[in-house]
């Protein structure tokens, strides 16, 4: 038995799907078949996503699905993984969307109210974030930056110290404070 739907009715792809608090998801596509909704959202990655009946993201899909046809009863998610062999579905149906409504919001306000000390920048987190001016990755650039610069400050002193010349004006002095 496949794990796909087979049965197409309407496709809708990349539909935007409005889910709460003004926040919007598009998904890859969605099929609509009388009262049932099946969700497709192929993940290209390496690595492996929470299961359907799990995955918060899943769910605002789900939702949005729920809110934008009033018509379907069920939606069922899927998330495709073709390089690691990986699908995961689960069905949600009207029953779920009180539950599925309130994980979402405590995502959307967990981020919302996120301070800078919040942040925990790393290939993972960082990969789908919409923040285009991060202070925690500011500062891991300005870490960075200092210990490039002390030693081309260094290296720069001693070979005008080997040449019999004033070292120049340490380059560490054009870096903002902290």
């Amino acid at each position: 038995a496949s794990l796909l739907p087979t049965s197409y009715g309407e496709v809708i792809k990349e539909p935007k799907l409005d889910v709460v608090c003004g926040v919007f998801g598009y998904v890859d596509q969605v099929q609509i078949l009388d009262k049932e909704a099946d969700v497709l959202d192929w993940k290209m990655g390496w690595g492996k996503v929470d299961a359907a009946d799990i995955n918060s993201q899943g769910q605002a899909y789900g939702l949005g699905v729920f809110n934008a046809y009033p018509q379907v009863e069920t939606v069922t998610v899927h998330f495709v993984q073709p390089r690691l062999g990986y699908v995961t579905s689960h069905c949600y149906t009207r029953d779920d969307v009180e539950d599925m409504s309130m994980r979402v919001r405590a995502v959307v306000s967990a981020v919302s109210n996120a301070t800078p000390q919040d942040y925990r920048p790393c290939k993972s987190n960082c990969l789908y974030c919409a923040r285009t001016n991060c202070p925690a990755i500011a500062e891991i650039a300005y870490d960075v930056a200092k210990k490039y610069l002390v030693k081309k400050d260094q290296r720069l002193a001693a070979e005008a110290k080997l040449r019999g010349e004033n070292p120049p004006k340490p380059l560490m002095e054009n870096l903002p404070d902290e």
